[in-house]
C-alpha cells in the first residue's frame, strides 16, 4: 500500500497496527528482495558436496594410506588439484583424523612363557 502512494501512518491507521510494525515489515521486505541479487563472500569452496562424500568413502576405505597418496590418487580420478592441507582440512571439517594404532611388537618365547607363568600362579 506504500508503494501505491500511501504513507507509512496512514497504512498503520488502516489496518490498525502501529507504525513500527509497518516499518519492520518494509524494511524485512527491502532487505529479502536483495537477498538474491548478493554475491556470496568468501573465497569459494575447492570441492562441492559429492566430490566431499567420494574423498571421504576413498580415505575410509584407504584408511592406512598416506595423505600425499591419497592427494596424488584423489587428483588422478577426480582432475580437481588439491593439496595434501585442503584434504586434511575437508577431512577435519567431517571428523576424520589422522589416529592410527601404534605397531605392537611381537612377544619372544620367552616374554610369553613369562607371562604364562606369571597368569597361573
Amino acid at each position: 500500500m506504500v508503494n501505491f502512494g500511501l504513507t507509512q501512518k496512514k497504512v498503520a491507521d488502516y489496518y490498525c497496527i502501529p507504525v513500527s510494525t509497518i516499518k519492520s515489515i518494509m524494511r524485512y521486505h527491502r532487505l529479502a528482495s536483495n537477498l538474491n541479487a548478493k554475491k556470496k563472500m568468501g573465497r569459494k569452496l575447492k570441492l562441492g558436496p559429492r566430490c566431499v562424500r567420494r574423498l571421504i568413502l576413498y580415505v575410509r576405505k584407504n584408511n592406512k594410506m598416506p595423505l600425499y597418496t591419497i592427494a596424488a590418487n584423489f587428483r588422478a580420478s577426480n582432475g580437481t588439484k588439491l593439496s595434501e592441507r585442503t584434504i586434511r582440512g575437508y577431512l577435519h571439517k567431517n571428523g576424520i583424523h589422522s589416529f592410527v594404532a601404534a605397531a605392537k611388537p611381537y612377544l619372544s618365547l620367552k616374554y610369553i612363557d613369562a607371562r604364562l607363568n606369571r597368569s597361573t600362579e
